[in-house]
């Protein structure tokens, strides 16, 4: 039997909120647009992170950083035509 007590003292860690993992309608509610259009994100190659049993869930910052890469493709693809 163990007679030592061991505290352990967790250091409260504050991430950005942008760095929490949130669901499709969670993402369309903040940038006030249809859930379905996330899911066509997802279609169309943006980053997300799938956990177990198949929820999918995204980052804002990456999602950011995607759909700044996409409008300055798109913004290409435009002037060559």
């Amino acid at each position: 039997m163990c007679r030592y007590v061991h505290h352990v003292y967790m250091k409260k860690t504050i991430k950005p909120p942008d760095e929490d993992l949130l669901s499709g309608p969670e993402v369309a509610r903040k940038w006030c647009l249809n859930p379905a259009t996330i899911r066509r994100w997802r279609v169309e190659g943006a980053p997300a992170h799938t956990l177990g049993q198949g929820l999918i869930r995204y980052k804002l910052s990456e999602l950011r950083a995607w759909r700044a890469q996409r409008e300055t493709l798109l913004k290409q693809r435009h002037e060559v035509v």
